[in-house]
């Protein structure tokens, strides 16, 4: 194959950014979060959440989660 060739092979089968856990979506994601980081620096705290969206009780854990974020803010600060 020529070059001509494989780039048209490969090319052939990209998939847009906009199918979620592709690489041009991750590419995507990427440059999102540098274009954050300029704007607003890199951060000093991540919270991540997870509930089970399956269960009807998925909340119950969670109700009070703005509480709790603004105590871990004041003893952040």
């Amino acid at each position: 194959m020529n070059e001509a060739e494989v780039l048209q092979h490969v090319t052939k089968y990209s998939l847009p950014s906009s199918i979620e856990g592709t690489s041009r979506w991750h590419k995507s994601q990427l440059k999102d979060l540098l274009a954050m980081v300029d704007k607003f620096g890199m951060s000093d705290m991540f919270f991540t959440l997870i509930a089970d969206e399956a269960n009807s009780l998925r909340w119950e854990d969670v109700a009070d989660i703005k509480q709790i974020v603004q105590q871990i803010d004041t003893f952040m600060s």
